[in-house]
């Protein structure tokens, strides 16, 4: 096998594990792109003297504007990925419960996106939260699991934050833009590199697939998604078979991964 076969294998093992994926960002829009145009039809040719306002007043750098929610949501629906995305609100719920639904999410999902800078607060919140996935949780706790985090600071600042802040993360070089932590893998980019929603799904099963490309983690994640295609089936063998028995369930993995096996031979 070549290695353009090879990273054609890993990129079709990464597309048929992420199935699931989570956005969280306090700025992002849910709106056609169309909507926030405007209308052509529109007479703009207004004389300085005769508008409502200060012309000098208005900004001279461009308006930041948000990821479109809606667009994502559809772009990662092509891939086969189902996005959730989570726009926080300060105030509803309370922190606590709001830092608690977004930990379940991250744990639940194949690929959290995570926007550094949420209320402007440089960071602190997205460290907290890993901190607490950490420690209260032991994540990535043997996942084989990407964690995205972009930003519009520069990314040395923010992997030395992240490694000051979060002693457990280990930095792969100097100018490595991904941290490592057991099977976590957390790849920081540049908010301007997602130019086009569209593109994003497609550039994470890259990145993916780059970073999981190693002989035993491609076994593992392909077992993976032989168990969770076909997981009525086991199941419906386990209970034919074994379930009457009532014993743990843990004592019927094993059993499970025999059966993925047997398929993947």
């Amino acid at each position: 096998m070549t290695n353009s076969d090879y990273a054609a294998l890993c990129k079709k093992n990464a597309e048929r594990f992420l199935k699931t994926a989570f956005l969280l960002d306090d700025e992002v829009v849910f709106q056609d792109k169309e909507s926030s145009e405007i209308p052509q039809s529109m007479d703009l040719d207004v004389a300085e003297d005769n508008l409502p306002f200060d012309a000098n007043d208005l900004p001279t750098e461009p308006i930041s504007v948000g990821l479109n929610g809606r667009a994502m949501t559809e772009a990662f629906f092509r891939k086969g990925i189902v996005l959730s995305v989570i726009k926080p609100d300060r105030d509803k719920p309370s922190m606590d419960d709001l830092e608690k639904n977004i930990i379940q999410a991250i744990l639940q999902v194949d690929l959290p996106i995570l926007d550094w800078n949420i209320w402007d607060d440089d960071g602190e919140w997205i460290i907290k939260i890993l901190n607490r996935l950490i420690t209260e949780h032991q994540y990535p706790e043997g996942r084989v699991a990407l964690l995205m985090i972009y930003t519009e600071q520069s990314l040395i600042d923010v992997r030395d934050k992240l490694t000051n802040n979060i002693s457990d993360f280990i930095s792969e070089s100097d100018d490595s833009n991904l941290l490592v932590l057991g099977g976590l893998r957390v790849l920081i980019i540049q908010r301007d590199e997602i130019v086009d929603e569209k593109q994003l799904p497609g550039f994470l099963i890259e990145e993916f697939s780059k970073i999981h490309s190693g002989i035993l983690e491609n076994t593992v994640i392909q077992a993976i998604s032989e168990i969770r295609e076909k997981r009525f089936i086991y199941s419906a063998v386990l209970r034919r078979h074994w379930m009457h028995h009532f014993l743990p369930i843990e004592l019927y993995y094993p059993i499970l991964w025999r059966v993925a096996d047997m398929h993947l031979s």
